[in-house]
């Protein structure tokens, strides 16, 4: 369920709601975990039951062709991991074909109820998984998209209304996962 309003004519409010039920083989194949010693076969419970609220606050100002987002994220499930994530974006348009975007993402999340690293006895769920795992992370990002309408009048003008966009984030986290770089490269072409 989501739920927009504009609320002037250059601030935006987006509230959300999302419930999701998974079920049946929900781990892992190939992660284990350590039972008195020994390392065994992850299991899950067989049902999840997840729920997310999300909003959006977005500022414009026209003036500048800047735009200020604002995001945030509340998660629950049961098998007791609580998360949340505050987002801020900052959008700034150059001419009419160059689009700059900079982050910063937190993220923090409790242990599901039957997280750990070993076990010392034999328990009807058990993982190692990081994913499950209490850990924070901060994510800080820069994306620059770049319009092809300048292809106009070219032999490539069928490109004319597609955009390249390159992405770069840092992602800093206390989990076993460690740092992370993620880039990627985009071209969009609609049709």
């Amino acid at each position: 369920l989501t739920w927009s309003q504009v609320l002037t004519p250059t601030l935006n409010l987006s509230l959300g709601y999302d419930l999701i039920h998974n079920w049946g083989y929900l781990h892992s194949p190939y992660r284990q975990a350590r039972v008195s010693g020994n390392l065994v076969p992850e299991i899950h419970p067989a049902q999840r039951t997840r729920h997310t609220l999300h909003g959006r606050l977005s500022f414009i100002i026209p003036e500048s062709q800047a735009a200020f987002h604002a995001l945030m994220r509340a998660y629950a499930d049961d098998w007791e991991i609580n998360a949340v994530t505050p987002e801020a974006r900052v959008y700034q348009m150059i001419g009419s074909s160059v689009l700059l975007r900079a982050r910063y993402r937190f993220y923090t999340q409790s242990p599901s109820f039957f997280y750990a690293l070993t076990y010392d006895d034999p328990q009807p769920f058990v993982t190692a998984d990081p994913k499950m795992s209490p850990f924070h992370s901060h994510l800080v990002g820069a994306q620059v998209r770049i319009g092809l309408a300048f292809l106009n009048e070219t032999p490539l003008e069928f490109l004319e209304d597609a955009w390249l966009s390159a992405n770069f984030d840092y992602l800093f986290q206390t989990n076993r996962f460690g740092n992370a770089i993620i880039a990627q490269a985009a071209l969009r072409i609609p049709f």
